[in-house]
């Protein structure tokens, strides 16, 4: 079934362009209002607006539809059309018109690193033969890999065709046929002119004059790409938006089934994860003020989905679609929705089988989608939580037309997800089977989509040590790999005396695919481990920045019945909840920042707080350079008293800045669940007993 989206272009007055999105203002509140009624038009699946940089007092509206069959030629914008009728700058068709794509572009609009989207059209004549048309994709194909990717700047691009053959001409003239409409997504409006001076651009523009083009890049205000338990597909853990400085700092707790993963979206809802029935799991929405459930799949009346909340380490979010393996390898999409009475359901869109093509015993414990729409996934198991898992490793995706793609890796284990950078897939695998052995070597892979297959386009070995470590989860690495901006991707090793910090190249870049720019041991000697994805970020220079956590000799999660590692929140055993497994102090200490400059091509450790200590990575604020995570007091624990902070770290120098009680005892034990940022400028931490949340005060 192909997808489709209805494009809409307007040219409003501009005392209107300013006001449209602008909530606080009448027509920036009716807009408001037409867009949610857009969006519960039956078929419709989102809608995405903006104004373009370029042209400020041009709106775009993008309308994603299920289907072609679902849209029928409509215009689902009409009503948004009706509203700013009186407020558009002329009405001639070049300046305000509308017309449909196939297939849609939704999976490139949803990145929340590439906040800029440049769309630019084609012009072709309405009598353009079909034969002609065929060629030209061809040729549009092979340019378009030159002059968009070749420079390894551009996120993704996506592109279709307009169904019409009547849409007006870009540059305004008379003549009307049909464009090709093309999509590409950019770190930052820079980079995107950066582009337009590599080589590979440069001489691919001659191509360009087979039709007269127009470009506006546009702001994207809605992204959504695949947002994972670790933050999105890159795994970067380092966010744009705005957390608590410690100012009149206030402190909320929600007593309830934990939630995890959690997420806002940009509408302000939350969905999540959580224990709803004994030890089954389900996805739930949630009340964004009180975090009460206001839905949940399955429905307290409908049959267990099959989830635990294993299936939700690694769940995804697209677009409003959760994507989440269960315990019989299934993976399914199920869409939240809310009605036009604002009552939010779920609803299944999708149930894809993987048991036959995955190993009988093994579980599905990772999943992502990649810019073409590719979901991703890979069999595996965490041998630190006694997850039961095979000899072997499956990895593979089922295509946007629902074929199955698949290899086997024999006497391997998966323990960890993807990174994703485009269509190109990053995964970590460590020993298993008859591979298990004392010293013997783990491999990070580089995966790519093929017609046909899974094409393994690089395997970089690393040191997988002789065994378990104390307090450890993993096998092989502990870490799911991290994109560092569009060059390199960071992952680290388990080698027996130090673990070690590698930064290998991304696929695009190729300069050096075989072996690490950067290799950094890490942590004091005989103690030191990694077993969670690591933060880092990019200055937009030469330099790239990793954090990465000690967790040598871990506290083992709280599990609840000897079922499942969450409860419902309520069932709270006295004689347990205040155990040992709280004891974080037991663990050897160390927080560091290791740096890469791409100039000297050296790494450096700029900074290392060994006054911190736990189970998690922290998150970076980089609207307020502070890094947040859960920490307890050493000394109390020591005397079995426990009590839990969240504490903010200067990402510069490593210092604390401020630190705020959230509770003491058991039931505030984050039990191995990384903080997030929180709509309002909070921060949020998942807690055995339910959920917390930090924020400035009034008056900060």
């Amino acid at each position: 079934m192909s997808t489709c989206a209805e494009i809409t272009v307007l040219r409003l007055q501009e005392a209107a362009a300013v006001q449209v999105l602008d909530r606080s203002t009448e027509l920036g509140k009716s807009f408001s209002d037409a867009i949610q009624a857009t969006q519960g038009i039956r078929g419709v699946k989102k809608v995405h607006y903006s104004l373009s940089i370029e042209r400020p007092d041009e709106l775009w509206l993008l309308v994603d539809w299920e289907s072609d069959e679902s849209s029928q030629n409509e215009l689902a914008s009409e009503g948004v059309k009706a509203l700013l009728e009186s407020f558009l700058k002329d009405k001639t068709p070049s300046s305000n018109h509308a017309f449909h794509v196939s297939p849609s572009p939704y999976h490139v609009l949803n990145d929340p690193t590439a906040p800029i989207v440049e769309i630019f059209r084609i012009f072709f004549p309405a009598d353009t033969t079909d034969a002609d048309l065929e060629a030209i994709h061809g040729h549009w194909k092979k340019c378009s890999t030159l002059a968009i990717y070749s420079g390894g700047i551009a996120r993704a691009a996506a592109w279709g065709w307009t169904k019409e053959r009547d849409v007006p001409h870009p540059d305004g003239e008379s003549e009307s046929g049909f464009h090709l409409v093309v999509f590409v997504t950019w770190e930052s409006l820079a980079r995107h002119l950066e582009n337009n001076d590599t080589e590979g651009f440069k001489e691919s523009a001659e191509i360009f004059f087979l039709g007269s083009t127009q470009s506006a890049s546009i702001e994207n205000t809605q992204p959504l790409k695949g947002k994972a338990f670790i933050g999105h597909s890159g795994n970067t853990r380092s966010e744009d938006y705005p957390g608590p400085l410690g100012k009149n700092i206030k402190v909320e707790t929600f007593s309830r089934a934990p939630p995890i993963p959690l997420y806002w979206d940009d509408e302000g809802r939350i969905t999540a994860g959580a224990v709803c029935r004994e030890s089954t799991a389900c996805i739930v929405a949630l009340n964004p003020k009180t975090y009460e459930v206001e839905a949940s799949y399955s429905a307290p009346d409908e049959p267990s989905a099959d989830l635990d909340m294993v299936s939700m380490v690694y769940m995804q979010i697209l677009d409003g679609h959760v994507t989440v393996p269960t315990r019989a390898r299934h993976i399914i999409d199920v869409e939240r929705i809310t009605d036009a009475a604002g009552k939010t359901s779920f609803v299944k869109r999708r149930d894809i089988d993987l048991s036959k093509v995955t190993d009988e015993g093994s579980r599905i414990i990772g999943s992502a989608y990649d810019a073409e729409g590719n979901l991703w996934f890979t069999t595996g198991g965490y041998v630190g939580v006694n997850l039961p898992t095979t000899g072997s490793t499956d990895v593979g995706y089922v295509d946007p037309d629902g074929k199955v793609h698949s290899i086997n890796f024999p006497n391997t284990r998966a323990e960890n997800n993807f990174a994703i950078s485009g269509t190109d897939v990053y995964l970590v695998l460590g020993p298993a089977g008859e591979a298990d052995v004392p010293n013997p070597t783990g491999h990070f892979y580089g995966f790519k989509p093929t017609k046909d297959d899974v094409k393994v386009a690089m395997a970089v070995p690393y040191d997988a040590g002789t065994g378990m470590k104390p307090g450890g989860v993993s096998r092989g690495s502990g870490s799911t790999p991290s994109l560092l901006g569009n060059k390199y991707v960071a992952y680290t090793d388990k080698a027996d005396d130090q673990v070690s910090l590698h930064i290998v190249p991304q696929m695009p870049v190729g300069r050096n695919g075989t072996k690490p720019v950067c290799s950094m041991p890490m942590f004091k000697p005989g103690s030191s481990a990694s077993e969670n994805t690591i933060l880092n970020h990019w200055d937009g220079g030469s330099k790239y920045s990793v954090i990465v956590g000690n967790y040598y000799n871990g506290v083992p999660l709280h599990v609840v019945d000897n079922t499942t590692i969450s409860g419902d929140g309520k069932n709270l055993d006295p004689e347990t909840i205040n155990g040992p497994f709280n004891n974080i102090a037991q663990m050897a200490p160390g927080l560091s920042r290791i740096e890469y400059d791409e100039k000297t091509d050296k790494c450096t450790t700029l900074w290392t707080n060994n006054n911190i200590r736990g189970t998690v990575t922290p998150v970076l604020s980089t609207k307020t350079d502070l890094l947040y995570m859960q920490v307890q007091d050493w000394d109390l624990a020591r005397e079995g008293h426990y009590v839990y902070y969240i504490t903010a770290i200067d990402y510069r120098t490593g210092k604390e800045v401020w630190k705020v009680k959230t509770g003491a005892g058991g039931s505030f034990n984050y039990n191995l669940h990384s903080p997030m940022l929180t709509s309002g400028g909070g921060v949020g931490s998942h807690a055995v007993g339910g959920f917390i949340k930090v924020k400035d005060g009034r008056g900060s």
